[in-house]
């Protein structure tokens, strides 16, 4: 009786903790410890499960759909939290399950992981809106990071000296004042080069810098201001945005 109650009564929660973990040993002993903070006030406010984060949301998808392929699955959490290796492999299915203006952080070790992050965003187009990364260095200490995606300048003149240049490969009407024009070019053509040279000495900032395969992208990576101290990790916080 008193089971049959405490189901009905969960089944009436309007805020509930998910949390999943692979080992049944570790998430027993995540159990343990909630139950016994504060004689466990929290304890029926938590539901643990066994499993990875995909297979999780997939089922909860079934449920909601009940196996109807012409049904369009809801979104059903308002905030997620990730610490886990490759969380970059979860994104795209968690940008489904999280509501829109929901956030999503993520706990890394290492700051080059949360480029990882940045860089799936990017490449698969996914509708997250980065806040903000802090380096968690020490009890009471944090330091932000601007961390970004962009081109640089001569990547950019690059591209759009290729795109020139394809442009100029088609067939086009000649006039007379093909001479004057073909001078008009060279000069220009000079004057970027001088351009350019300066621009890339510019360009050679001492950033840390993470070079993407061969699309001509970079990802600026580094501390912005704030005291170091310790030994911790990094923290990415995404918005969900509306597509």
């Amino acid at each position: 009786m008193a089971e049959h109650t405490l189901e009905s009564w969960k089944r009436q929660r309007r805020a509930v903790i998910h949390t999943l973990d692979i080992k049944p040993s570790h998430l027993k002993h995540a159990e343990k410890i909630v139950s016994r903070f504060r004689r466990g006030m929290y304890a029926n406010d938590v539901d643990f499960h066994v499993g990875d984060v995909s297979s999780w949301i997939k089922a909860r998808f079934t449920a909601q759909t009940k196996g109807d392929a012409t049904k369009e699955p809801e979104p059903f959490l308002s905030y997620v939290f990730l610490d886990l290796p490759s969380a970059e492999d979860q994104m795209e299915l968690v940008s489904k399950a999280l509501h829109v203006d929901g956030a999503l952080a993520v706990f890394n070790p290492s700051v080059t992981q949360i480029v990882d992050l940045v860089r799936t965003v990017k490449e698969l187009r996914l509708p997250f809106a980065l806040d903000t990364v802090v380096e968690l260095r020490g009890s009471d200490t944090i330091r932000k990071w601007d961390i970004r995606a962009t081109q640089p300048r001569a990547m950019a003149r690059k591209a759009a000296n290729d795109t020139s240049s394809n442009d100029e490969n088609k067939e086009v009407d000649v006039s007379e004042g093909t001479a004057e024009s073909d001078e008009k070019e060279a000069s220009l053509a000079k004057q970027a080069v001088e351009e350019a040279k300066a621009l890339e000495s510019i360009d050679a900032e001492q950033d840390e810098r993470l070079q993407t395969a061969d699309d001509g992208w970079v990802y600026v990576c580094r501390p912005q201001t704030g005291l170091t101290m310790g030994v911790g990790g990094f923290v990415g916080l995404w918005r969900r945005v509306k597509t």
